[in-house]
């Protein structure tokens, strides 16, 4: 079973296919989220990036030292 080229998936998108129900989604042109670290000082810090309500895209930066505890017996 051969494909012709109207039948072939596409890898592109364009924004101009997009209808207007579809614009109110669009999480999927968002960063995915980066984990960095635990560097040299035990500091890991998490880049996030998300849409509020009123569609306008902002970044969260969490910077958090992690310690690993150890239990004496």
């Amino acid at each position: 079973m051969e494909l012709d080229a109207s039948q072939a998936p596409t890898s592109k998108f364009w924004l101009r296919d997009l209808e207007e129900d579809d614009a109110g989604d669009m999480d999927f042109f968002l960063l995915p989220r980066m984990v960095i670290g635990p560097d040299e000082n035990s500091l890991k810090k998490v880049i996030e990036y998300w849409y509020n309500d009123d569609g306008n895209k902002f970044k969260i930066t969490t910077t958090t030292r992690t310690r690993k505890a150890t239990h004496k017996t």
